[in-house]
């Protein structure tokens, strides 16, 4: 049997796949100054955090498709590195909501996807159907916009265009998961601007948000218990 906890396992794998990744050329120190040298810097901008090795890192300056520098005070070593981006935050939203307060450095908490932990699900009991259930999803890709400054265009431009990159990717690897059965559409809702307030009217979000939600019948299929 396919157990709720499970659903935010899958999830977190799949989010998991949508990061960006590159092959390292080479790498070259000058100091304490580490030069990473790629073919592929994906969507990396200076102030984001990469995994080398297993040791996170945040990029100093990038030559987009060339090199990017880190700061270690010794020899990295490694093949690839991997974007720590998009972040992934399950629970309630204020549970969510106290963690992400907690982490300083807004470049290592966003583009977030949030999954509330209130997942409706229909269970199929048809003993020969090969869908355990069918879990109702609602996710969000999220990250800070400007809302004093940003025209429409630059909500898109800046932020929602780069965001439906990433929801395109994960929609692309839920229909190639061998867990997943297979399903024909989902709902898409972009927002300039994203709030989840409470029952006084405050954002539970203690941040401007911008990003695109995603509705999606989930079909998890038998024998994925070990998700």
């Amino acid at each position: 049997m396919v157990y709720s906890t499970n659903i935010p396992n899958l999830i977190d794998s799949i989010i998991e796949l949508i990061r960006d990744t590159a092959t390292i050329t080479s790498i070259t120190s000058s100091g304490t100054t580490r030069t990473i040298n790629t073919a592929d810097t994906g969507r990396l901008v200076v102030g984001d955090w990469v995994k080398i090795s297993g040791t996170n890192y945040k990029i100093t300056s990038i030559t987009t498709n060339s090199k990017f520098t880190v700061t270690s005070s010794s020899a990295i070593t490694g093949t690839s590195w991997t974007a720590l981006a998009p972040y992934f935050f399950y629970g309630t939203p204020i549970m969510i909501a106290n963690t992400i307060d907690k982490i300083k450095d807004y470049q290592n908490k966003y583009p977030i996807v949030v999954l509330f932990e209130t997942m409706p699900a229909t269970v199929d009991d048809d003993v020969k159907s090969s869908v355990e259930r069918v879990v109702s999803l609602q996710l969000f890709f999220l990250d800070q916009a400007n809302y004093t400054d940003w025209s429409h265009d630059e909500y898109y431009s800046l932020l929602l265009d780069v965001l439906q990159d990433y929801v395109d990717s994960f929609i692309d690897e839920l229909k190639n998961n061998s867990s997943i059965g297979k399903f024909d559409s989902h709902k898409e809702t972009p927002y300039s601007k994203w709030t989840l307030e409470t029952g006084d009217g405050r954002n539970v979000f203690n941040a401007e948000l911008s990003g695109i939600g995603i509705e999606i019948d989930l079909p998890v299929l038998k024998n994925t218990c070990s998700i």
